[in-house]
């Protein structure tokens, strides 16, 4: 069984970072860290280890992977089992629970033909199957695709080398670009370029993501933001919405960062260094390939929805019931000019309880078999020290999202 949605996290066993270092504190910030990590979640993977056993329980309906030892892969994430000579011990499972040394899994594959395995066993974390096209000898350039036939024609470039002020106020950047008509690593038409963070410079190194076959949600944590105690992730996008125009082939979308030259010290107490991406009727940093009539020029994007931010609009717990609340419908999203579709696998908090974050509620009022991943990220611009601007978003990561 292949599942279409997968949540990464900078947590799980063999996860990369974009930098090293303290949090407060200067890291050491290599070229090309950031399409390392991108190449791992979309495309190769990565935490593979080697399996001592894997048993068949037929009573609990469940395999348990055994390692010699310990492991750091996490429950409700998506494993991969390979090398087994009986076809049920292999594929894609999610885990149910862990202990030190071992992983339990369902039967997502099929009734396994023996109690035991056999072969050369191994375990890792699946990427969500998209594709490299292109990338330099010095793993500084990358060109990503999807490999979904229903994806749009648009690409994802990342420029990961030392351009100029790449690394200039303590801060690191990417060039990031929507691209089309690509024949090679330095061929192809701009649609729209700008940036993300590389690198987690005077943060604790972290960093969340979710996605599937044709969009990617990333969340790095990076500089200090706010003040010390606010220090948290950003969410930045690129993949296809879910578009109601029919044959649309543009509706491709970037959720970038606040600027394209980074002046803002990652080590000072502004949040300017952070993106409005979870503000509604708010078009900043999100930007859609082509507008709904799809002629050539990229064009501001935004969603639609009750409250100001994600995260707002009902205190917590609610007074009446001690209820935790998010939305059930899809988040509106607009472009210049109309309604263009909804985000995929997102949902709305109307509080932001701190306590939340990383935290996953299964089968909520309203959202039957759903599983829902709660992340903590800043949520705007919005200059100031002494103002939390942490909110909660909300991912379905059991999918699937189209």
């Amino acid at each position: 069984m292949s599942h279409s949605v997968k949540w990464y996290s900078s947590a799980m066993q063999g996860a990369p970072l974009l930098s090293s270092g303290s949090g407060g504190a200067a890291h050491t910030v290599p070229q090309g860290s950031l399409i390392a990590l991108l190449k791992a979640i979309l495309v190769t993977g990565f935490g593979v280890q080697a399996l001592g056993s894997a048993v068949y329980d037929s009573q609990a309906a469940t395999i348990t992977l055994t390692l010699s030892s310990g492991h750091a892969y996490l429950k409700d994430s998506i494993i991969e089992v390979s090398g087994a000579n009986e076809a049920g011990f292999n594929g894609e499972f999610r885990v149910q629970s862990t202990t030190t040394n071992t992983v339990v899994v369902g039967l997502e594959n099929g009734t396994p033909g023996a109690a035991a395995a056999t072969g050369d066993l191994a375990i890792k974390i699946p990427g969500l199957g998209w594709e490299v096209l292109f990338e330099d000898a010095a793993n500084y350039k990358i060109i990503f695709g999807r490999t979904d036939e229903n994806a749009t024609p648009i690409k994802l470039m990342v420029d990961n080398s030392a351009w100029t002020n790449w690394n200039a106020y303590s801060g690191h950047l990417a060039k990031v670009a929507m691209v089309e008509d690509v024949t090679d690593i330095n061929t192809y038409t701009t649609v729209y370029e700008h940036r993300w963070p590389c690198s987690h410079n005077y943060a604790v190194p972290e960093w969340q993501a979710v996605g599937d076959s044709l969009l990617l949600y990333f969340m790095p944590a990076y500089g200090m933001g706010g003040t010390s105690n606010y220090k948290t992730r950003a969410l930045f996008a690129f993949g296809d919405i879910n578009s109601v125009r029919p044959g649309d082939q543009y509706h491709c979308l970037l959720i970038s960062y606040s600027q394209t030259s980074n002046t803002n010290y990652w080590n000072n107490t502004a949040t300017s260094i952070y993106n409005d991406a979870l503000l509604f009727s708010n078009a900043n940093y999100k930007t859609m390939a082509r507008s709904h009539h799809q002629l050539p020029g990229a064009v501001s994007a935004l969603w639609r929805g009750l409250s100001g931010a994600f995260g707002e609009g009902m205190s917590f717990p609610n007074p009446a019931d001690n209820g935790f609340y998010v939305s059930t419908e899809p988040v509106p999203v607009h472009d210049n000019l109309s309604y263009r579709g909804s985000l995929p696998g997102v949902v709305v908090p109307y509080a932001s309880p701190i306590a939340f974050d990383k935290t996953h509620l299964n089968n909520l009022p309203g959202l039957p078999d759903k599983l829902i991943r709660l992340l903590l990220c800043n949520n705007q611009t919005a200059a100031g020290s002494g103002t939390d601007y942490r909110r909660l978003i909300g991912f379905d990561i059991k999918g699937p999202w189209r």
